[in-house]
């Protein structure tokens, strides 16, 4: 991080930490998943906020996972929500939707390190 922001780091380590134990402590899926979309979304703002790096290849790559993770959060969110025991056609035109997601990511990802180079 090489900005002013590098408070940023420790947030984001704080936030990991905070939906990891908030896992094991709340019970309730549903609860848990709108806790993480809520927080993994502030995570989100404070992230396009602050663009802790000069580079803008890792912004647009951080930028990238951010964004891929908190739509994933929310698939989870509407899974458990709806009761989907994950075979049904929802769960599978989500799990596809995510794999999609995994294939821009890395894409991004790929591009950016080939194009460094």
């Amino acid at each position: 991080f090489e900005r002013p922001w590098a408070w940023y780091k420790v947030v984001q380590l704080l936030l990991k930490i905070f939906l990891a134990v908030l896992a094991f402590v709340i019970d309730d899926i549903i609860v848990v998943c709108l806790i993480c979309c809520i927080v993994w979304g502030l995570f989100w703002t404070i992230g396009a906020y602050a663009m802790p790096f000069l580079n803008y290849d890792k912004q647009v790559m951080g930028f990238s996972e951010r964004t891929g993770t908190f739509i994933i959060c929310v698939f989870a969110l509407i899974l458990n929500s709806t009761g989907s025991d994950g075979t049904d056609s929802l769960a599978v035109g989500l799990g596809t939707l995510i794999n999609v997601i995994i294939l821009v990511d890395v894409s991004i990802l790929v591009f950016f390190l080939l194009y460094d180079y």
